[in-house]
């Protein structure tokens, strides 16, 4: 999905090398859940269950909008 496309990968890119090693799962988890509930999480529409993801989606957010 090109939206996700346009956050996760300049996200990848930039940061995720950074990450610890458990941070580093939690990204390669996220990316291989439904790229729907990607969208509704990341729009804030809806929240995973998973509370690793959850802190994962908003440090994304947070990277986004300060980068």
């Amino acid at each position: 999905m090109w939206e996700l496309d346009q956050l996760l990968v300049p996200y990848c890119e930039e940061v995720v090398r950074g990450l610890s090693a458990s941070a580093q799962d939690a990204f390669s988890r996220l990316l291989k859940e439904e790229d729907a509930d990607l969208l509704n999480w990341f729009s804030l529409e809806s929240s995973p269950d998973d509370d690793e993801f959850k802190g994962l989606i908003l440090e994304i957010l947070k990277w986004k909008r300060d980068p």
